[in-house]
C-alpha cells in the first residue's frame, strides 16, 4: 500500500478593484436588468452590467435538465467541453479549450481544491444548486492563478419563502437503470432560516448497442445542514456538507479492472456580511471554510512469471495477480474577506484577500 498526500502548500491572493456604474439613475434596481450575478467582480451585479463573458444557469434549467451531474448540467453552455475521463461522477471541463487545471471551481465562492494533472471535480450534487455562475476567460486577479481559463461558481440553495417548504423526487436513468431520490425540508423563521438535505443515486453499468460496458457503474450520496440570520444591516450563516462518490472504471481489458470506492468531500463554513456600515463603506465579508476530500483507489492486475534461466522465447510458468491500493487526503484551510467601498459616485471600490493553505 502507498500513500500519496499534499502538505503545508498555502497560496494568497490580495486584490483591488474598480467598478463604473453602467444603468441611469432612474433605474436603479438592478433587478429589472437581469439575474443577479457575483462571480465576474466579487460583488453583486445585474448580468446586464458585467463587461465580461458570464454564463448563467438558474435552478428552473437545472431542474429541467434531469442531469445526474454537474458536469451534465454545463454541457449545453457554450464554450464549455466535457472532458470525460471514462470513469463516471469525474468528468471534468474545458473553458475555452484551456486545460481543466487551468478552471476554478467553487462553491458558494470557496474553492474545491484539487492537486492532481486532471483539474478539480464538481463533488456536489445538483439537487443543492441554486444556480451556476460561470466565468469564461482569465480571472488570476479575482481568483487566483488557476483561473486562467474561466471560474465556475456554483451557488447553494439557501432557505425558503414559507415557514416549511419539503420537497422530495425521483429520477431513473434507463441508460444505466439508474435510480435516484432526494429529499430537503427548508424555510423562514422571522429573521432566520435554515435547510436540510439528502440524496443518494445509483447508475448501473452503461449499456451500449454491443452490451453492458463493464465496469461502469457509480453511486453517490450526500448530506447537507445549513442555517442563517439575517437582521437589516448583519448576516451570518453556518453550512455543513458532505459528498461520497463510488466509481468503477471501465479500462478496456478485463484484466486490468480499475475501482474508486472512494472520492469524498466534507466541508464546514461560515459567512458574514455587515451591509451599509458607512457612506463610504457599503459592505465588509468574511468567510472561511474547513474542507477534507478522500481519495481511495484499488486496481488488480495478473502478469506473467518466467521460468529461469530465461530462454527464447521466454516460457511462462505461471500467472500471478496483483493488486494496487493508493489512498490520499487533501484537507483546506480557506479565509476571503472583502470591503465594497463608495468613495465616488458611480463607482465601486473593492478591496480583499484570500489565503487558502493545503
Amino acid at each position: 500500500m502507498s500513500k500519496g498526500f499534499v502538505s503545508g502548500l498555502m497560496t494568497g491572493i490580495c486584490y483591488f478593484a474598480l467598478q463604473s456604474g453602467a444603468y441611469s439613475q432612474e433605474q436603479t434596481d438592478p433587478q429589472e436588468l437581469g439575474p443577479i450575478v457575483v462571480t465576474a467582480s466579487r460583488s453583486e451585479q445585474s448580468l446586464d452590467e458585467v463587461t465580461r463573458s458570464v454564463a448563467v444557469v438558474e435552478s428552473e434549467q437545472i431542474e429541467r435538465s434531469v442531469a445526474d451531474s454537474v458536469t451534465e448540467v454545463l454541457r449545453d453552455v457554450p464554450g464549455i467541453k466535457i472532458i470525460d475521463s471514462g470513469a463516471p461522477g469525474m468528468q471534468r471541463i474545458s473553458i475555452r479549450g484551456e486545460s481543466s487545471i487551468r478552471n476554478v471551481v467553487l462553491v458558494d465562492g470557496q474553492e474545491i481544491s484539487d492537486h492532481t494533472s486532471y483539474g478539480p471535480l464538481f463533488l456536489i450534487a445538483p439537487e443543492d444548486i441554486e444556480r451556476i455562475e460561470v466565468v469564461k476567460g482569465p480571472g488570476s486577479v479575482l481568483h487566483g492563478s488557476k483561473a486562467i481559463g474561466g471560474v465556475v461558481n456554483i451557488i447553494t440553495k439557501k432557505g425558503a419563502d414559507r415557514a416549511l417548504e419539503i420537497e422530495v423526487g425521483t429520477k431513473f436513468n434507463s441508460s444505466t437503470n439508474g435510480l435516484s431520490g432526494f429529499g430537503s425540508a427548508a424555510g423562514t423563521i422571522d429573521k432566520w432560516d435554515y435547510r436540510v438535505s439528502l440524496s443518494r443515486a445509483y447508475d448501473g453499468d452503461r449499456e451500449t448497442p454491443a452490451g453492458p460496458l463493464e465496469p461502469s457503474a457509480s453511486s453517490e450520496q450526500s448530506a447537507t445542514a445549513y442555517i442563517g440570520y439575517r437582521g437589516e444591516q448583519h448576516s451570518l450563516s453556518l453550512k455543513a456538507e458532505r459528498y461520497e462518490l463510488e466509481a468503477d472504471v471501465n479500462t478496456g481489458s478485463s484484466e486490468f479492472p480499475f475501482d474508486l470506492p472512494k472520492r469524498d468531500r466534507s466541508k464546514l463554513s461560515f459567512f458574514y456580511d455587515f451591509e451599509n456600515v458607512n457612506d463610504y463603506i457599503s459592505k465588509v465579508h468574511f468567510d472561511g471554510y474547513f474542507q477534507q476530500i478522500d481519495r481511495v483507489a484499488d486496481n488488480t492486475y495478473t502478469r506473467p512469471e518466467f521460468a529461469l534461466p530465461l530462454t527464447t522465447p521466454p516460457t511462462i510458468t505461471k500467472m500471478k495477480q496483483r493488486s494496487n491500493h493508493i489512498e490520499s487526503e487533501l484537507q483546506t484551510l480557506g479565509l476571503n474577506s472583502q470591503v465594497d467601498l463608495s468613495l465616488a459616485d458611480n463607482v465601486v471600490t473593492l478591496v480583499g484577500f484570500q489565503v487558502i493553505q493545503d
